[in-house]
């Protein structure tokens, strides 16, 4: 089990499904199961939501091909060792941050049926923290994982 999770892809269209395989293979291999607890469901998609919000509104279209977007996800605190964890029993934290280098679109005041990611990501993890830069945007996700006797939730 990697204690990291890295990525860095372009911000495109597969960028959230490409995220989702690799966040939830990486989740089960930190939690030693083959599916995600309820729980680490919630984390997937947070994490899905802050890469699908990179390539909507980070980047314009001419840049949008040139754009990528960064993945970092690992256990909190860092170098917990993986023996002490034995699979998803007990209560340890994971952090991802997504990082991208575009610009920050302001959300419109009347987004019709759209601009509720920022709620849910709030919703579905711990702690939520968005900084804006003028490199870019990065979004700190945080949720406390806690499979009671190792199995999934």
């Amino acid at each position: 089990m990697a204690e990291t999770l890295d990525l860095v892809i372009p911000a495109g269209s597969q960028a959230p499904s490409r995220v989702r395989r690799a966040v939830s293979d990486w989740l089960c291999g930190v939690c030693g199961h083959p599916a995600l607890c309820d729980t680490g469901e919630d984390l997937l998609y947070a994490v899905s939501e802050a890469v699908a919000n990179t390539v909507d509104h980070a980047y314009s279209h001419d840049e949008h091909h040139r754009g990528s977007v960064s993945v970092l996800g690992q256990v909190a605190p860092p170098g917990l060792p993986a023996a002490a964890r034995e699979g998803c029993t007990g209560e340890f934290g994971i952090e991802f941050v997504i990082v991208d280098t575009g610009r920050w679109k302001e959300p419109s005041p009347d987004p019709g049926g759209r601009g509720r990611g920022l709620q849910m990501m709030r919703a579905l993890v711990d702690r939520c923290e968005v900084t804006r830069a003028l490199g870019g945007t990065t979004v700190t996700l945080r949720r406390v994982l806690a499979c009671a006797g190792g199995g999934a939730a």
